[in-house]
């Protein structure tokens, strides 16, 4: 067990945690928040969409390659893997929040 003690702020009221791309002007909409939003939703839209195109044209690759039943396996199997170790480390760090980016947050436990 940790034998540090947990400091609370008890002046003032809470300060919002910044994220990514935002800062902290998601609390008032501020600082050009709209323009920022619509960059990262474009962003990500344009991300999935490369990811797709290079997806299909891998797949389509080994479709004209003809390499046969094996190969095409591996390769689904390969993708299912990769996607559910994705969705783990995205899930994980929602459940830890501010405790993987190295800070206390609001509900996490202190480091041993």
């Amino acid at each position: 067990m940790s034998t540090q003690k947990r400091t609370t702020h008890s002046a003032g009221p809470p300060e919002p945690e910044p994220i990514r791309f935002f800062g902290t002007t998601w609390v008032e909409h501020d600082g050009g928040y709209a323009w920022r939003r619509a960059g990262v939703a474009a962003g990500g839209l344009a991300a999935a969409v490369a990811g797709a195109l290079a997806l299909r044209l891998g797949y389509q690759g080994l479709a004209i390659a003809k390499v046969g039943g094996l190969v095409n396996v591996i390769v689904v199997v390969g993708m299912a893997v990769c996607t559910a170790l994705a969705f783990r480390r995205t899930w994980e760090g929602f459940v830890r929040g501010g405790e993987r980016r190295g800070k206390e947050g609001a509900g996490s436990l202190p480091s041993p």
